[in-house]
């Protein structure tokens, strides 16, 4: 049993609890000032949001890209911090917490806690269940040429009430996923970024390189660098074709088009280190690198000298040009392949 499931079993043996949208928040629309009257707009200090706001910061939020004045309030008062914006119409299946007193485009319902339910349910719970909601808001829309959420039933919608403890325990949980998340993102976006400067020798980009390459080697910018093609130093080769009924059961991974191998029951055609890439079809260009045997389809193998490069340095060379070099198919109709001349 887990954590969660004994706080629940301990604190409400008899099941958890739901309110209805229209019984747990006030509700509001948001709404878009003249934009014809520049004292709505010039030197605004009160955030309003807007569907780009979480498209470029993200769904917790406590500032917005554009503000409007308090001139252009309708009744003086704004939504207040804290609160939940969903989106029920245009873009639909969105939501942010709003950390401070705002407004937001009509795009969005705001949902404020009531007062009295504010010491059973924590916010970041809500923020969370709204993933939920966003998914039912997709579904349920009304027919129209407009797409917007049929509100009605959205009201209805319900929310469940577990004991706060219960509640704590699911956002620490799904705050650290989301902090993992982030984090292998960052990491991605760090190898790709190193990977191409490390690997980018051309003359406009030495500065940059220089900066990349002390991360690795602070002898790396002072070495010679030397070009040569693909066919100079390595051997390169077309695969062979095959049929349905060889791929049906079998150990050997075929390589072709696709990212995802069949399994062949011959034989492999290529053993050790190999690069392939796709040479026709959807992933046409596309690069993998293969420490076993394998039996190479629809694709190009390639084995390099490794008296003058290593596989493995080759293929993250490849890999870093793939979409400049490799996926310049050729033009016209029909299926798509690489050029011939790329080595």
């Amino acid at each position: 049993m887990s954590r969660i499931e004994k706080l629940i079993s301990q604190h409400c043996p008899n099941g958890v609890s739901y309110r209805t949208i229209q019984e747990l928040f006030i509700t509001r629309n948001g709404y878009t000032p003249s934009k014809s009257n520049p004292k709505y707009w010039t030197d605004g200090t009160v955030p309003w949001f807007r569907m780009e706001d979480i498209r470029l910061n993200g769904r917790i939020l406590s500032s917005s890209i554009r503000k409007i004045t308090v001139n252009s309030l309708k009744g003086g008062t704004l939504f207040p911090a804290n609160s939940l914006l969903v989106a029920t119409s245009a873009t639909i299946g969105e939501h942010a917490l709003i950390k401070v007193p705002h407004l937001s485009n009509q795009r969005f319902t705001s949902l404020t806690l009531k007062e009295e339910f504010a010491k059973q349910l924590e916010v970041k719970f809500l923020y969370y269940y709204c993933f939920v909601l966003d998914e039912w808001c997709r579904r349920n829309t009304t027919k129209s040429s407009f797409q917007s959420v049929d509100m009605k039933r959205f009201k209805e919608f319900k929310f469940p009430i577990p004991p706060l403890d219960v509640q704590r325990e699911i956002v620490r949980i799904l705050d650290t996923f989301t902090e993992l998340e982030a984090e292998l993102e960052a990491r991605r976006l760090q190898y790709q970024y190193y990977r191409d400067e490390l690997l980018n020798f051309d003359m406009t980009s030495t500065a940059r390189r220089k900066q990349a390459s002390k991360q690795a080697s602070k002898q790396a910018s002072k070495q010679i660098i030397t070009w040569m093609t693909l066919g100079e130093i390595s051997e390169f080769k077309r695969g062979t074709s095959i049929t349905k009924k060889n791929v049906e059961a079998g150990q050997i991974p075929v390589v072709a088009g696709g990212r995802q191998p069949a399994y062949h029951h011959g034989k492999s055609n290529r053993n050790g280190e190999t690069i392939v890439i796709a040479g026709s079809g959807a992933h046409a260009g596309y690069v993998t690198y293969w420490d076993q045997p394998i039996f190479v389809s629809d694709a190009f193998s390639i084995k390099p000298d490794n008296r003058i490069v290593q596989t493995k340095y080759l293929f993250h060379f490849l890999k870093s040009r793939q979409d400049d070099l490799f996926h310049q198919k050729q033009k016209g109709g029909g299926v798509p392949h690489i050029y011939g001349y790329i080595y």
